[in-house]
C-alpha cells in the first residue's frame, strides 16, 4: 500500500512516498538489553575484573574508537572504564584514539569521545601511525607488529570499542582496536592487502566470515602476538539491528570478543524469506553516513539478500562528501580506468583506496544509485541524485519491481536468505 517511509539521512532523515511492495526483513532484538557497560564489568569473561588487573599496574593505556564510530556511545564506556580504574587508585592514565589511518581528530571530536569525563594527570591524544614502534615481530602472513608506543610501554591496556559486522574483518571491535587501531601504516596495509588477489578480490574477505577470511585470521594472530606477557581487558558494545548500543561484553579480549561475536550476530542478523529483485538501504544516518568512504558499508548489508544482478539503492547524508583524498581519487580512477586503479592500488596500497576500488568492482555489473545531498561533490559508480523514485526507477530499468529490500540500518546489519 502507499505510504511515507523514514529513513535515516544525515542528522535529519528523509521521507520517501511509495506504493512498492516493501520487503522488510525480519529477526533482530526483541526484548530489552541485558546488560550495561558496568553490569558487563562485574562479569568479565575468562578475565579478573578490570579494578584487579589496574591495581597491580604502574602505567595504564586505553584504546579508544574514533569519532565516525559515535553511535557506540563511547563516553558511556569512557565513564564505565574510568569508575573501575578509579577503584585502583590508578593515576596518569593515557586515553588513545585509535585512528588507524583515520585523519586526526577535531578537539570537538575529543570533546565527543570522551564525554565530560576528566581526570587531573590523564593525557588524551590520537594514535599517530608514523611514529609506532616496530616490536620485530612478524605474524605468519608477514604483517609486521609495529604500534603505538604508548600501547607497547604499558602494564595494562584496556581495549574500548563495539562490535558489528564488518567487510574486511568480518566482524568489528576486539582485535581492530590494535590492528588497525593503534598500529603503524605499514603493519595496516600489509594486513588490508591479503584481501586481495592475483585476479582480484579475496571472496572470503566479506562481512560476518571469520575462518578463512586471510584478513580476519592475520588479526587474530597479530593481536595473540600483541598480548604475548602483557596484561589486556576488552569493553566492546554490541549495537541491534537499528545500529543502536543494546549489549556490552567485558574481560579477555579474545574470549570475550569471541562471546560478543556470537551475541552480534543474533542482534544484527536479518532474514529474509527469498531473494528480492531491488534493495533500498540506508547507512543508518549520522556518523554512519558522515562520507561516502564510511556509508558504503551499508552496501555489504545486502548482497546476500540479492540476486548477482539486482540493484541498490544506498541512502546517505554524506555530510563530509567522499571522506579521504585517497577514497575520492582512488574511487574516480577506478570509474574511469579500472585496470588502471587495480595496478595503482598493488603499487601504494592503502585501506581508503582498496575500499574504493572494490566497491567499483563490486558494482561493475550491478545498478546502483545514491541518493544523497552531497551532489557532484562525490563519485559513485551509478546515478547520484536526490530523487528516491529516480533512484528506483534507474536501477529497475523503469521496470516496477516485486520485491523491494528495505534496510533502514545497512552499516549495522546483515541480510541473508533463508
Amino acid at each position: 500500500m502507499k505510504g511515507d517511509v523514514h529513513l535515516p539521512w544525515g542528522r535529519f532523515g528523509l521521507t520517501w512516498r511509495t506504493d512498492l511492495d516493501l520487503v522488510r526483513p525480519e529477526g533482530g532484538a526483541s526484548e530489552r538489553p541485558s546488560r550495561l557497560a558496568p553490569e558487563a564489568l562485574d562479569c568479565p569473561v575468562a578475565s579478573a575484573p578490570l579494578e584487579e588487573l589496574a591495581a597491580g599496574a604502574k602505567r595504564v593505556a586505553v584504546v579508544l574508537p574514533d569519532a565516525t564510530r559515535a553511535w557506540q556511545e563511547i563516553p558511556l564506556m569512557v565513564e564505565a572504564v574510568a569508575e573501575r580504574l578509579d577503584r585502583a587508585r590508578c593515576r596518569n592514565v593515557r586515553w588513545i584514539i585509535g585512528l588507524g589511518q583515520h585523519r586526526p581528530a577535531t578537539e570537538a571530536e575529543k570533546a565527543l569521545i570522551m564525554g565530560r569525563f576528566a581526570r587531573p594527570g590523564d593525557r588524551v591524544f590520537c594514535h599517530d601511525a608514523a611514529g609506532a614502534r616496530d616490536l620485530a615481530r612478524s605474524t605468519s602472513r608477514g604483517t609486521p607488529l609495529i604500534v603505538q608506543p604508548d600501547v607497547a610501554d604499558t602494564d595494562l591496556v584496556v581495549l574500548v570499542g563495539g562490535i558489528c559486522y564488518h567487510d574486511l574483518a568480518g566482524f568489528s571491535g576486539g582485535r581492530k582496536a590494535v590492528l588497525p587501531g593503534v598500529s603503524s601504516r605499514e603493519s595496516i596495509q600489509a594486513n588490508h592487502l591479503l584481501g586481495m588477489t592475483s585476479s582480484g578480490f579475496h571472496r572470503s574477505v566479506a562481512a560476518g566470515v571469520l575462518e578463512g577470511n586471510p584478513v580476519a585470521e592475520d588479526m587474530a594472530e597479530y593481536l595473540e602476538l600483541f598480548l604475548a606477557g602483557r596484561q589486556a581487558f576488552l569493553l566492546n558494545v554490541i549495537p541491534d539491528s537499528t545500529g543502536r548500543p543494546y549489549d556490552y561484553v567485558a574481560g579477555d579480549p579474545i574470549k570475550a570478543w569471541r562471546r560478543g561475536v556470537e551475541r552480534a550476530v543474533e542482534l544484527q542478523t536479518l532474514w529474509t524469506d527469498r531473494r528480492c529483485d531491488i534493495a533500498v538501504v540506508s547507512s543508518g544516518g549520522y556518523p554512519c553516513d558522515i562520507d561516502l568512504y564510511q556509508a558504503t558499508k551499508a552496501l555489504a548489508a545486502v548482497y546476500g539478500a540479492l540476486a548477482p544482478e539486482s540493484g541498490i539503492v544506498l541512502v546517505a547524508g554524506l555530510e563530509e562528501g567522499m571522506g579521504t583524498e585517497v577514497f575520492d581519487r582512488m574511487m574516480r580512477l577506478a570509474l574511469e580506468d579500472f585496470d588502471a586503479a587495480m595496478a595503482a592500488l598493488r603499487a601504494d596500497f592503502t585501506i581508503p583506496a582498496y575500499i574504493a576500488v572494490k566497491i567499483a568492482w563490486e558494482l561493475a555489473d550491478r545498478p546502483a544509485a545514491l541518493v544523497t545531498p552531497a551532489g557532484d561533490r562525490v563519485a559513485f559508480p551509478g546515478l547520484v541524485t536526490t530523487d528516491m523514485d529516480e533512484a528506483v526507477s534507474h536501477v529497475t530499468a523503469g521496470r516496477r519491481p516485486e520485491r523491494t529490500l528495505l534496510v533502514p540500518s545497512g552499516n549495522a546489519v546483515l541480510v541473508r536468505t533463508r
